[in-house]
């Protein structure tokens, strides 16, 4: 069935998987695509395990896969809500750590005016 999203095949024994590609919408309004390892990596540097990184990107994968597009900012919180559950320690230093880097990106655009 076509959805009017783009989609890969990929093809593992006998079965037939359709990959399904999400734009991420960046606060600089620029897309990239969705990559799973860009939350596992934000995610163990904030603390977690390997395990729990892979709770928290199979969790917001299933969100996102049906979403043609998802924002910056949307994506974050689905990664802040459910690191919460396994590791709020690792969800306080995500939140931190996004929120510097926010404020920071505030002060370069503003000496470039």
């Amino acid at each position: 069935m076509w959805n009017g999203r783009k989609g890969r095949e990929r093809s593992t024994s006998n079965l037939r998987e359709v990959i399904y590609l999400v734009r991420v919408k960046k606060r600089d309004e620029r897309f990239e695509e969705f990559i799973e390892s860009k939350i596992v990596t934000g995610v163990k540097k904030s603390g977690a395990t390997a395990e729990e990184a892979a709770h928290v990107v199979k969790e917001v994968s299933e969100k996102v896969t049906h979403k043609a597009e998802v924002t910056a900012e949307e994506l974050s919180n689905m990664v802040v809500t459910s690191l919460k559950i396994f590791n709020k320690a690792a969800a306080d230093e995500f939140v931190a750590f996004r929120d510097r880097k926010l404020r920071s990106k505030k002060r370069l655009y503003k000496l470039r005016e």
